[in-house]
């Protein structure tokens, strides 16, 4: 988990990550942006959940913090040249948080699930 956010941390410092392919980089960021927040979101709701929290508090305590992570990953963005904060961006990585988030809820198979 730890691991995971500091990878998402180095990617938001890079100066730029454009690759100049038009739609398709911007397809690929926002996908990026749905994608690292839902792997957040698992891993922190499964270390949740593995300290004894029901599936749904592990759930959403996982949310809440992937989010704020999310919030503070675009603020650090407006320091770094280059980059800006956007409110967009925190929306796509929602969005990938509330994917996660239901497909958890919807089955009970997933990573964090125990049964409860």
């Amino acid at each position: 988990m730890v691991v995971w956010a500091g990878i998402i941390f180095l990617f938001s410092a890079t100066p730029s990550l454009g690759t100049g392919w038009g739609i398709w980089d911007t397809l690929l960021r926002k996908s990026a942006h749905i994608g690292e927040f839902a792997v957040l979101f698992l891993l922190v709701a499964r270390a949740i959940r593995l300290h004894g929290f029901s599936n749904m508090n592990a759930t959403l305590s996982g949310m809440g913090i992937a989010l704020v992570y999310a919030v503070s990953d675009e603020y650090h963005q407006s320091f770094v040249p280059g980059r800006s904060a956007a409110v967009i961006d925190v929306l796509f990585d929602l969005a990938g948080i509330l994917i996660a988030a239901a497909l958890v809820l919807l089955y009970k198979g997933l990573p964090i699930s125990g049964g409860k």
